[in-house]
Protein backbone atom coordinates (compact mmCIF):
# COMPACT_ATOMS: atom_id res chain seq x y z
CA UNK A 1 0.00 0.00 0.00
CA UNK A 2 2.98 2.33 -0.22
CA UNK A 3 3.71 1.86 -3.64
CA UNK A 4 6.78 -0.78 -3.50
CA UNK A 5 4.99 -3.20 -5.48
CA UNK A 6 8.44 -4.77 -7.01
CA UNK A 7 9.29 -5.16 -3.50
CA UNK A 8 6.59 -6.60 -2.25
CA UNK A 9 5.92 -8.92 -5.31
CA UNK A 10 8.66 -10.28 -4.47
CA UNK A 11 8.34 -10.62 -1.07
CA UNK A 12 5.13 -12.96 -1.72
CA UNK A 13 7.03 -14.88 -4.65
CA UNK A 14 9.39 -15.65 -1.67
CA UNK A 15 6.35 -17.30 0.16
CA UNK A 16 4.88 -18.95 -2.55
CA UNK A 17 7.95 -20.74 -2.78
CA UNK A 18 8.27 -21.83 0.79
CA UNK A 19 4.71 -22.35 1.18
CA UNK A 20 2.87 -23.42 -2.53
CA UNK A 21 1.12 -21.19 -4.73
CA UNK A 22 -1.76 -20.95 -1.92
CA UNK A 23 -4.78 -18.57 -2.81
CA UNK A 24 -3.97 -15.85 -0.09
CA UNK A 25 -0.75 -15.57 -2.21
CA UNK A 26 -2.48 -15.27 -6.03
CA UNK A 27 -4.65 -12.96 -4.50
CA UNK A 28 -1.68 -10.55 -2.96
CA UNK A 29 -0.23 -10.61 -6.05
CA UNK A 30 -3.49 -9.48 -8.15
CA UNK A 31 -3.80 -6.88 -5.74
CA UNK A 32 0.24 -5.68 -6.28
CA UNK A 33 -0.63 -5.91 -10.19
CA UNK A 34 -3.53 -4.27 -10.11
CA UNK A 35 -2.35 -1.29 -7.68
CA UNK A 36 0.64 -1.81 -9.78
CA UNK A 37 -1.03 -0.62 -13.19
CA UNK A 38 -0.60 -4.51 -14.62
CA UNK A 39 -4.45 -4.69 -14.65
CA UNK A 40 -4.22 -7.90 -17.12
CA UNK A 41 -2.06 -9.58 -15.09
CA UNK A 42 -4.19 -9.07 -11.88
CA UNK A 43 -6.79 -10.35 -14.17
CA UNK A 44 -5.01 -13.12 -14.49
CA UNK A 45 -4.57 -13.98 -10.98
CA UNK A 46 -8.34 -13.28 -10.12
CA UNK A 47 -8.83 -16.15 -13.22
CA UNK A 48 -6.68 -18.27 -11.75
CA UNK A 49 -8.40 -17.50 -8.27
CA UNK A 50 -11.52 -18.38 -9.96
CA UNK A 51 -10.93 -21.66 -11.66
CA UNK A 52 -9.53 -22.79 -8.33
CA UNK A 53 -12.24 -22.13 -6.37
CA UNK A 54 -14.45 -25.24 -8.78
CA UNK A 55 -12.07 -27.40 -7.03
CA UNK A 56 -10.64 -26.47 -3.85
CA UNK A 57 -11.53 -23.96 -1.06
CA UNK A 58 -10.82 -20.48 -1.79
CA UNK A 59 -12.08 -17.62 0.66
CA UNK A 60 -14.40 -14.94 -0.94
CA UNK A 61 -12.66 -12.25 0.81
CA UNK A 62 -9.36 -13.24 -1.80
CA UNK A 63 -11.77 -12.94 -4.58
CA UNK A 64 -13.21 -9.57 -3.48
CA UNK A 65 -9.78 -8.39 -2.08
CA UNK A 66 -8.51 -8.84 -6.29
CA UNK A 67 -12.08 -7.71 -6.99
CA UNK A 68 -11.79 -4.30 -5.27
CA UNK A 69 -7.86 -3.78 -6.33
CA UNK A 70 -9.60 -3.73 -9.83
CA UNK A 71 -12.07 -1.38 -9.09
CA UNK A 72 -15.14 -3.63 -9.70
CA UNK A 73 -16.93 -2.68 -6.53
CA UNK A 74 -20.18 -4.66 -7.53
CA UNK A 75 -18.64 -8.03 -7.88
CA UNK A 76 -16.01 -6.82 -4.36
CA UNK A 77 -19.12 -6.60 -2.56
CA UNK A 78 -21.05 -9.42 -3.67
CA UNK A 79 -17.87 -11.56 -2.80
CA UNK A 80 -17.73 -9.82 0.26
CA UNK A 81 -21.54 -10.39 1.56
CA UNK A 82 -20.35 -14.65 0.78
CA UNK A 83 -17.58 -14.07 2.92
CA UNK A 84 -19.22 -12.81 5.92
CA UNK A 85 -22.01 -15.12 5.24
CA UNK A 86 -20.09 -18.10 5.06
CA UNK A 87 -18.35 -16.49 8.16
CA UNK A 88 -14.50 -16.26 6.86
CA UNK A 89 -13.06 -15.32 10.16
CA UNK A 90 -9.99 -13.02 7.99
CA UNK A 91 -12.96 -10.71 6.36
CA UNK A 92 -13.55 -9.98 10.09
CA UNK A 93 -10.44 -9.35 11.48
CA UNK A 94 -9.36 -7.19 8.38
CA UNK A 95 -12.13 -5.75 7.20
CA UNK A 96 -12.76 -2.53 9.31
CA UNK A 97 -8.82 -1.35 9.48
CA UNK A 98 -7.49 -3.02 6.25
CA UNK A 99 -6.10 -0.73 3.50
CA UNK A 100 -6.95 -2.61 0.88
CA UNK A 101 -10.40 -1.98 1.35
CA UNK A 102 -9.97 1.91 1.26
CA UNK A 103 -11.52 1.66 -2.03
CA UNK A 104 -15.28 0.70 -0.76
CA UNK A 105 -15.10 2.07 2.26
CA UNK A 106 -17.18 5.17 0.37
CA UNK A 107 -19.83 2.84 -0.22
CA UNK A 108 -22.88 2.99 1.69
CA UNK A 109 -22.49 -0.83 1.88
CA UNK A 110 -19.41 -0.92 3.81
CA UNK A 111 -20.94 0.31 6.52
CA UNK A 112 -23.32 -2.37 6.18
CA UNK A 113 -21.32 -4.65 5.96
CA UNK A 114 -19.19 -4.10 9.38
CA UNK A 115 -22.41 -4.09 10.85
CA UNK A 116 -23.42 -7.41 9.70
CA UNK A 117 -19.89 -8.81 10.54
CA UNK A 118 -20.51 -7.16 13.61
CA UNK A 119 -18.05 -4.94 13.71
CA UNK A 120 -18.58 -1.59 15.22
CA UNK A 121 -18.67 1.70 12.74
Amino acid sequence: MKGRYEEAAQEINKAIALNGRMPHYVAALGCIDANSGHKDEAQKMLKELLAREQTEYVSSSDIALVYAALGDKEKAFARLEEAITKGVHRTNVNLKVGPAWDSLRSDPRFAELLRRAGLPQ
